[in-house]
């Protein structure tokens, strides 16, 4: 037995035994909230605006630290990355976190039509993260036994904080979006390739440099070590495909704060 009830705008349906059964128009509407989610999210308007709050706490701690070790605790990503600018004759500390913040501006200005984002939509975004971030700690830090804490050069709190998200930003920024995102998107163009094949080729591509990449340091290179990059690279992918740039860059900051706590 059924009784119709109505609650505020929206109509529900009573079971006899008291539940409550959502009306067709409700669902429609939460279905709707929910596809806006999953659609804004994935968009490089939302990504750009997500990581400010990395980008922001990775340059604060990053100009804390400067007075003693500027080129020992900087990001490895964000070092290539003001390399190549210096290659082209711009040598302020500061281009990139301009040049982000005025991507950012530009992406809004043109973001796809139909695109709602809200600010609600960060916070689930977040919660998002969360969740790929705690399984990417078991699956990932528990395959390989937590070599990497052991491998990991000793740095102040704040400096291993730094890093962590400068790798949230400037690591997905290179080698998720412009290695990965921008080679998939010119290969799928260019030749006559199955897209899943470019794909992988891509993912495969930027998961090896991501992980050699490491190594630019202080860390000597070890078989377990790159296996356990280039599987975390590879995942990283797989998220920005499938999530975009937001989420990917919030997923890779936690899962680095988690391994330092």
């Amino acid at each position: 037995m059924k009784n119709t009830c109505k609650i505020g705008k929206n109509f529900v349906l009573l079971r006899s035994n008291g539940e409550v059964v959502l009306s067709a128009k409700r669902r429609r509407k939460l279905t709707t909230r929910i596809k806006d989610y999953f659609r804004s999210s994935q968009t490089l308007a939302f990504g750009l605006i997500a990581v400010l709050p990395l980008l922001l706490g990775y340059e604060y701690l990053a100009l804390r630290a400067s007075q003693e070790h500027v080129l020992e605790v900087r990001n490895g990503a964000d070092v290539i990355l003001r390399t190549l600018l210096k290659g082209i004759g711009l040598h302020s500390p500061f281009y990139l976190g301009i040049g982000l913040v005025v991507a950012l501006g530009l992406a809004i200005g043109f973001r796809r039509r139909g695109t709602h984002i809200q600010v609600a939509h960060f916070f689930v975004a977040l919660f998002e993260s969360v969740l790929y971030a705690v399984a990417l700690t078991y699956v990932l830090t528990g395959t390989i036994e937590q070599f990497m804490l052991s491998a990991t050069v000793q740095r102040a709190l704040h400096s291993e904080l730094m890093l962590a998200l400068g790798a949230g930003v400037y690591e997905e920024l290179f080698f998720r979006l412009l290695l990965f995102g921008s080679s998939v998107y010119a290969l799928r163009h260019i030749t006559s390739f199955h897209p899943v094949m470019i794909t992988l080729f891509c993912a495969v591509f930027s998961s090896v440099l991501f992980s050699l990449a490491h190594y630019m340091g202080f860390e000597s290179f070890t078989v377990y070590s790159f296996i356990y990059r280039f599987l975390a690279g590879m995942i990283f992918c797989l998220i920005y495909y499938y999530r975009g740039f937001g989420i990917a860059a919030w997923t890779h900051a936690i899962y680095d704060i988690a391994l330092i706590v």
